[in-house]
């Protein structure tokens, strides 16, 4: 229970920094400052992961990433 309020309450919080981002820098700007977020925020897990940063589900992450990015963008 708590995994979903905490996913619901970041969802919301995504979604108001988003708009009040994209109203401050313009849409473009904003979008380019979450998914270079987005690119620091997986490189820091892979990195401290303890995982060799090619392992066996490194093809899922990119496809994720190429699905999530044409898909959702």
């Amino acid at each position: 229970m708590e995994y979903a309020l905490g996913a619901a309450f970041f969802y919301a919080w995504s979604v108001t920094c988003a708009r009040r981002s994209s109203a401050h820098h313009g849409p473009d700007l904003a979008n380019l400052g979450r998914l270079v977020v987005a690119i620091v925020l997986v490189g820091l897990f892979v990195a401290f992961s303890g995982r060799h940063p090619f392992c066996a589900g490194w093809g899922w992450l990119i496809l994720g990433g190429v699905l999530g990015l044409g898909v959702g963008d």
